[in-house]
């Protein structure tokens, strides 16, 4: 459990102990404040219907607030959501991009997941991805569209899954980690 979710945690009980305010209305606050630890816990509670109603759209939108910020988790999970096409359309370059900045900051699940992802992906896609992580840094956006990361029914005939070179298929896409809650 990293610092932040255990500090952000015990400041929202102690909120509630003293002015009773209920912990979804602490966190959505803090989110729209900008605090990227809380726009996370906010995409994670869309994500899985905690206290909302579940909105994987809503979630992504999250996630990626807090993934502009450079919070881990977050690029974690909005690039297995980019992945999935899970509340975004299915894009592998979109992908890629969050899976390899978090990735680059010692997260070995997003390196596994990025290594799967780019297994599955032309040399353009990644020459795409890689020339966005490049340049990005923390408090940027991050791209919601990609030149050549989109996959379609036409473009998908005949390929393979990132997964053990299999056709593609629901078990490719359990293959690679779930976003974190």
């Amino acid at each position: 459990m990293s610092r932040s979710f255990i500090a952000v945690s015990l400041f929202l009980i102690l909120l509630i102990v003293v002015i009773g305010t209920s912990t979804n209305s602490l966190i959505r606050i803090a989110a729209e404040q900008g605090y990227a630890p809380a726009q996370f816990h906010l995409g994670v509670m869309y994500e899985y219907g905690q206290g909302m109603p579940q909105d994987d759209l809503e979630a992504a939108n999250w996630y990626q607030k807090s993934a502009e910020q450079g919070y881990v988790d977050a690029q974690f999970s909005l690039g297995i959501m980019h992945y999935a096409g899970q509340g975004v359309p299915q894009d592998f370059v979109l992908a890629y991009v969050p899976l390899s900045l978090a990735a680059a900051s010692g997260d070995e699940q997003a390196l596994h997941n990025r290594d799967r992802v780019a297994y599955g992906m032309t040399p353009e896609q990644i020459e795409e991805g890689e020339a966005i992580v490049k340049q990005w840094q923390p408090g940027q956006p991050l791209p919601t569209v990609s030149k050549t990361g989109r996959r379609n029914a036409d473009s998908m005939a005949g390929t393979t899954s990132i997964v053990d070179n299999e056709p593609d298929s629901e078990e490719a896409l359990a293959e690679i980690e779930p976003p974190r809650s």
